[in-house]
């Protein structure tokens, strides 16, 4: 807060004057580093490997002693080692207990050779290398029956796929007499595998726009058309269905939900005398001099040629939709649509909002203390950030008053889902699969699984609500996480959609480089976007 991120070496910002008992309080931290890796070093017998971080940091720490300008030179090393000495603690504090096997023998059994002979080395490495060759990805079930057998991809990783496998074939092969056949796939192969004729019958980890896209050109099947898929639905919020259907049409089931919510450093917005999150935009903009005059930052994420999700988040708070006429148009040229896109490039082209920035990292630092994330953040920050547990939390997306004075928290959610394909000779046995696994037992039991092998940073965002609601989520995290849900809204999945995103970014960065004003940006991109979608519309006859 004193010399912003990149400090001029040469000046003197007369940090011991700024900054009270600056030195003595480097010698105190210094002096209990010191007595920190002594202690270690008397319990691991010698030094080793875990005391370099406390080496790096007590290197440093002396430095500044030394000179306050090295203070200024220094304080990217001094952030890279006070992340060290934070992953230090989470690597010690769970630290495993390998056991390969435990024998109990009596006093005169002589215990069998531990040792491998050069022989028997090499036999082992041949063993391996035939073994390369066999297909990884296939888990094979410890159950089979006389029903019929489906085949399941899943684009997740090893530890997810065995947790599936075993809760397949405990509480579903047998239950069911269906034999599934799974395997762990990178789901980039699987529109090759597709039209190949060699897909699976269902695939677990799609990516949000995939199931209408192929939908309406006949790859995925229609599970509205199942009789009980209406019950089905009510397991899981609006949002997460909304973007996988069209048309009256769902062509998948919302594994996982996703949303924008607001994290915030209590401890440094307190320390500036910021001492009420913002609940609206206007009041970001209020608390962002106040910010960015200790060379601080509100983070609002930006990423290239896609939709910006706070800018939806904005056209709902106005009351706007992003397409009009049944999803013929965007309706960027809607009065409410216009006055969200000029509230967003404000915040980049007036007050200096940074574009790019790697939040986690500066959150985690100090240097962004407030910001927009989706909410599996939390995950990131409550295992790889120790250093600053209890010094943050998170609250509602700001929102938009209407004119009654009621604010609108309208949050971005973003989903994965799974998908049953239309090639198909098994739909029935491929639906039932689906439903157990997206149940609110099995969401439960597989959630709880892969957080007791990974931790929690690997907390799952089940979209089931009745499973969500049964995770370790401390009580007032979760009253904050189902408010937010409830403003949740997803973007459309549309014919042509992929040219909105990026058309709308273009326009965005018009304002940015070339000073266009956006109502003229807007109006010239909105042109090209529903041409485009018009085009994709005839092309595959929905019109």
């Amino acid at each position: 807060m004193r010399t912003g991120l990149n400090p001029d070496p040469m000046q003197d910002y007369m940090l011991h004057q700024n900054i009270e008992l600056l030195e003595e309080r480097l010698i105190d931290t210094k002096e209990r580093l010191e007595a920190l890796r002594e202690e270690i070093i008397g319990i691991s017998k010698g030094r080793s490997e875990l005391i370099s971080p406390f080496d790096r940091m007590i290197f440093r720490l002396e430095k500044f002693i030394k000179d306050e300008k090295n203070i200024q030179k220094g304080l990217t090393d001094l952030e890279q080692n006070i992340s060290s000495l934070a992953s230090w603690v989470m690597n010690v504090s769970e630290q495993p207990l390998i056991i390969d096997s435990i024998t109990i023998m009596g006093s005169a059994y002589q215990p069998n050779r531990v040792t491998t002979n050069f022989f028997e080395k090499i036999w082992h490495e041949i063993i391996s290398f035939f073994g390369s060759f066999r297909d990884i990805g296939d888990f094979g079930s410890s159950k089979e029956v006389d029903g019929p057998t489906i085949e399941v991809w899943v684009g997740t990783g090893r530890d997810q796929t065995t947790i599936l496998r075993q809760l397949i074939d405990e509480s579903f092969v047998t239950q069911n007499n269906i034999n599934v056949k799974l395997k762990m796939v990178n789901l980039g192969v699987l529109l090759s595998a597709t039209l190949s004729g060699n897909g699976p019958d269902v695939a677990i980890g799609v990516d949000q726009k995939t199931p209408v896209n192929w939908g309406i050109r006949g790859a995925i099947k229609d599970l509205s058309e199942f009789e009980d898929f209406a019950e089905v639905k009510t397991w899981f919020s609006k949002s997460a269905v909304e973007p996988l259907t069209f048309d009256g049409k769902t062509y998948a089931l919302p594994s996982t939900e996703d949303f924008l919510i607001m994290f915030y450093r209590k401890d440094i917005l307190t320390e500036i005398g910021i001492n009420k999150i913002p609940e609206t935009w206007d009041e970001v903009v209020d608390i962002s001099p106040i910010l960015q005059k200790r060379y601080l930052d509100f983070y609002i994420p930006v990423v290239q040629g896609t939709l910006n999700e706070t800018l939806y988040a904005m056209i709902k708070q106005n009351g706007g939709d992003l397409y009009k006429n049944d999803y013929k148009e965007i309706a960027m040229l809607e009065p409410e649509n216009i006055d969200a896109f000029l509230t967003y490039t404000r915040f980049f082209s007036n007050y200096g909002f940074v574009l790019e920035a790697n939040f986690l990292n500066r959150f985690r630092s100090g240097e962004m203390p407030i910001g927009l994330s989706y909410f599996t953040l939390y995950n990131s920050l409550a295992v790889f950030a120790p250093e600053i547990q209890g010094q943050w939390s998170y609250a509602l997306i700001p929102g938009t008053k209407d004119e009654n004075g009621n604010i609108d928290h309208s949050t971005t959610s973003a989903v994965s889902s799974s998908v049953i394909m239309n090639h198909t000779k098994e739909a029935d046995a491929s639906w039932k699969f689906l439903k157990w696994f997206h149940s609110e037992t099995v969401q439960l039991a597989y959630a709880r699984g892969i957080e007791s092998i990974l931790g929690a940073a690997a907390r799952y965002p089940t979209a089931n609500l009745e499973a969500f609601s049964k995770l370790a989520w401390p009580a007032t995290d979760y009253l904050i996480l189902n408010e937010q849900r409830s403003y949740a809204k997803a973007i459309p999945s549309v014919p042509g959609d992929y040219i909105v995103g990026r058309h709308i970014d273009n326009a965005f960065r018009l304002v940015l480089n070339e000073n266009i004003l956006p109502q003229d940006s807007i109006y010239q991109y909105t042109l090209v976007i529903n041409e485009e979608i018009s085009r994709k519309r005839k092309e595959l006859g929905l019109d």
